[in-house]
């Protein structure tokens, strides 16, 4: 329930973002960082709100799409299109897009931070891509996520229209990976 970037994030990761991370022993200590439901809510506050403290938006990560769904700001859907929110077993992330040849571009927060990742082919090209010129000191490989990420999933769609609690006046919903990485970075 806190708007923009907290200092503390960036203190925590300045003192232990190596490649011998163990997130094991930090797992409770909280706004030390983000862990995935905790970024999906702050990335969704971030969106609707201006103030601190306006409403709670961080739910367990698998139930995090199915609550927004139930809520009516989301429909189901198969599909994946930027912005949706996806929930897993014990994981919960943001679509960035599907790209050309099929895979899928997204956006989480892991143990070792909030990452941009591919399921392979082209978005993992793209992650790689955007996470060297967001995060030039990111500290470890980009990875490749399993096709666990697109199985047995609940993919929350905005509805953005007149009834919905998001808009998308410029169409992100409607684009590929590549054009909204190109329409939010011009790259």
């Amino acid at each position: 329930s806190k708007i923009g970037y907290q200092k503390t994030w960036q203190t925590f990761f300045n003192n232990y973002a190596t490649s011998s991370y163990d997130y094991t022993k930090y797992r409770f200590k909280y706004f030390s960082g983000l862990d995935c439901s905790g970024f999906a809510g702050w990335t969704l506050y971030n969106t609707m709100y201006t103030k601190d403290d306006q409403a709670y938006m961080v739910y367990q990560s698998s139930t995090v799409a199915p609550t927004y769904i139930k809520k009516g700001w989301a429909t189901k859907t198969t599909t994946f299109h930027p912005g949706d929110v996806v929930s897993m077993d014990g994981h919960v992330w943001i679509s960035l897009g599907t790209c050309s040849d099929k895979t899928i571009l997204l956006v989480h927060s892991s143990p070792k931070g909030v990452q941009i990742s591919g399921t392979g082919g082209h978005a993992t090209v793209l992650a790689k891509k955007y996470m060297k010129l967001l995060a030039p000191n990111w500290p470890y490989d980009i990875r490749t996520v399993g096709s666990g990420y697109t199985k047995n999933v609940t993919i929350a769609h905005w509805v953005v229209n007149g009834s919905g609690i998001l808009k998308d006046p410029d169409g992100l919903q409607k684009m590929s990976a590549e054009q909204v990485m190109k329409f939010l970075f011009g790259q």
